[in-house]
């Protein structure tokens, strides 16, 4: 996979497509730093402002070439913290993608590259960690936001099975 991967060229997206290589946009690590300005010394927050429309640009370029995209997030970087890939779907689809392909990117896409069969999809024989939401992610994607239930290995971990 190939992260970021802010100054992509078409000839490079298209070796990307040929070779099945993923590409995790990783957005939130940089627009974290740029909704905090004021807590970002200058050099950082300038060299961040310089690549974000290159950053952009790229993603629409990936999508229109048919890159195939993992969630990536940085986590842990400022302004970043770990259990935030939701919002780099939300980021993603902001920036083009349509919400069922930001959520294949966050499943089944991750665990592909990751090699883990049986992981990142719902099918018989196959770890049951499902999350159930109040609404249609395909229609709001921030919904991925607001678990209502969240099942591991097939037990509730969080919320309650819905009456």
């Amino acid at each position: 996979s190939v992260e970021h991967c802010v100054q992509l060229t078409k000839a490079t997206a298209q070796l990307m497509v040929e070779r099945g290589t993923f590409r995790g946009p990783t957005i939130s690590a940089a627009l974290g730093m740029l909704e905090h300005p004021a807590e970002v010394p200058a050099y950082a927050f300038e060299k961040i402002s310089s690549v974000v429309d290159d950053a952009q640009r790229a993603h629409t370029l990936a999508l229109r070439t048919k890159v195939r995209h993992v969630c990536s997030t940085d986590a842990g970087t400022p302004f970043n913290p770990h259990g935030s890939a939701a919002l780099e779907l939300a980021r993603m689809v902001a920036w083009g993608m349509r919400p069922l392909d930001a959520m294949i990117a966050g499943t089944s896409s991750g665990a592909e590259l990751l090699r883990l069969r049986d992981v990142g999809v719902v099918s018989s024989g196959a770890l049951a960690d499902l999350v159930l939401y109040d609404g249609n992610p395909v229609d709001d994607i921030e919904l991925l936001q607001r678990p209502r239930t969240v099942w591991k290995e097939g037990q509730v971990v969080a919320g309650r099975i819905p009456r």
